[in-house]
C-alpha cells in the first residue's frame, strides 16, 4: 500500500542534522512526525479501516525539488525515523522495534509528494546486488 502526503518542510540528511541546534532539529522532527501521523489517520479514515497494521516493511519515497546525487542512507536517521515515529503515534504499530516494522533505504526522487510504501513483512523480498533475491544467493564471502 502507498500513503501520500505533502512534505512539511525540506528533508534533511544526517550530515545537515549535525549543523542544527536542538530546537531546529526538534521542530523538523515534530513537523515530519505530525505529517506522517495525519497522512496515516486520513488514509485509514477514508477507507474505514482499523488503524493497527501487521508487521511491515517500509520504504519512504522522499521528494526533492532538484535532481542531484544524494546518499539515500543519510535520510534514514532523520526523515525515515520521523515518519516511522509518526506512524507509531497514529497507531499503525504498538512500537517501532523490528518485531513490528523494518525499513529499507529510502527512495529519493524529484517530485513534490512523500510516499510511504508499506509491505507485509513476510511477503517482501529484497533484491540483492546480483539482481536475485536474498534467499536465492550464496552468502557473501569476505576475504582479507
Amino acid at each position: 500500500m502507498m500513503i501520500p502526503f505533502a512534505p512539511p518542510s525540506s528533508p534533511w540528511s544526517t550530515n545537515a542534522d549535525r549543523n542544527l541546534n536542538k530546537y531546529e532539529r526538534a521542530d523538523k522532527i515534530v513537523e515530519w512526525k505530525g505529517a506522517a501521523k495525519l497522512a496515516y489517520g486520513g488514509w485509514c479514515g477514508s477507507r474505514g479501516v482499523f488503524r493497527r497494521l501487521n508487521p511491515a516493511l517500509i520504504r519512504v519515497h522522499i521528494p526533492f525539488t532538484v535532481n542531484r546525487r544524494r546518499d539515500p542512507h543519510n535520510y534514514c536517521g532523520t526523515v525515515v525515523k520521523a515518519v516511522i515515529d509518526g506512524l507509531v503515534m497514529a497507531g499503525a504499530w504498538k512500537d517501532d522495534t523490528p518485531e513490528y516494522v523494518v525499513h529499507i533505504e529510502p527512495r529519493l526522487y524529484k517530485g513534490d509528494t512523500v510516499w510511504i510504501e508499506l509491505h507485509a513483512k513476510r511477503t517482501m523480498r529484497i533484491a540483492c546486488e546480483h539482481g536475485r533475491y536474498e534467499d536465492e544467493c550464496e552468502p557473501l564471502e569476505i576475504t582479507w
